[in-house]
């Protein structure tokens, strides 16, 4: 909503729009409340679409779709960093907003919808956050010297980016029974995207989530990307998120299950 503030500090016709915006967020969030859903979310999630009609921003779905296929160097000069950064969290929001009050029982259906194949638990006692609880459902190799290819590391990263999108990953390979080749970018900022000397063998780059929960449900999800470069082990920059029925906000948490904290 303060998006649309600020443009319209910058703007003429500025009622007409807010007028237009408002109606938009009523009817939504009242089709969405009669649906049994969240009507402050439905009203927050349609002020924040608005916004990003008004002032030209894309969805990550709308990236995706531009940019999946484009090579590392290109896609750093597409767009600012920042800009990138926006569509890498609005990504992690999508990965993982639909897990918000659910109980562990609908967050384990939802979550083998993206992993069917998986025996496993993916949630741990109400109330921590613990190891147990610990979702990590992308994991992928981007080699820099090998620009149009990115291996994922799990086959059903490839549900779970299919989650964020709405659309399917383009698999060129079944490696093996774990890994699946693809040319599809999935992050777009940075430090999401390969560098000079990174390669399969000792860089990846993944994506964790843990959820907390309170009254039986998920409260809220802390989710983040991870690059990895042989030992060295940080939080990509501005993809540690909280998420929460409100949205998403960044922030600190800090993963300590390994005995350090991501930095």
């Amino acid at each position: 909503m303060n998006k649309v503030v600020d443009y319209l500090k910058h703007k003429q016709k500025g009622q007409g729009i807010v007028e237009y915006a408002l109606l938009l967020a009523f009817v939504v969030g009242i089709a969405m409340m009669l649906n049994g859903a969240n009507l402050g979310g439905a009203v927050k999630d349609t002020f924040d679409k608005v916004a990003a009609v008004l002032l030209g921003e894309k969805t990550y779905a709308q990236r995706y779709s531009e940019w999946k296929n484009s090579k590392n160097d290109a896609i750093r000069n597409a767009a600012d960093n920042n800009e990138r950064i926006k569509v890498d969290q609005e990504g992690l929001y999508e990965l993982v907003k639909d897990l918000i009050g659910k109980t562990p029982e609908e967050v384990n259906t939802l979550l083998k919808t993206m992993n069917p194949t998986s025996s496993v638990n993916y949630v741990g006692p109400q109330g921590t956050t613990n190891e147990s609880s610990k979702i990590q459902p992308i994991e992928y190799f981007d080699n820099y010297e090998d620009n149009d290819l990115v291996m994922l590391q799990y086959k059903q990263s490839g549900a779970a980016i299919e989650q964020m999108s709405g659309q399917s990953v383009d698999v060129v390979a079944n490696n093996n029974a774990y890994q699946t080749t693809t040319t599809n970018r999935f992050f777009y900022s940075d430090d999401m995207l390969a560098e000079a000397g990174d390669n399969y063998n000792d860089t990846k780059r993944t994506v964790k989530t843990v959820l907390t929960y309170k009254d039986g449900v998920v409260e809220s999800a802390h989710v983040w990307a991870e690059t990895y470069k042989g030992n060295d082990r940080r939080t990509a920059e501005g993809l540690n998120l909280t998420v929460t029925s409100s949205g998403y906000t960044t922030t600190d948490y800090r993963d300590t299950s390994h005995g350090q904290p991501h930095l």
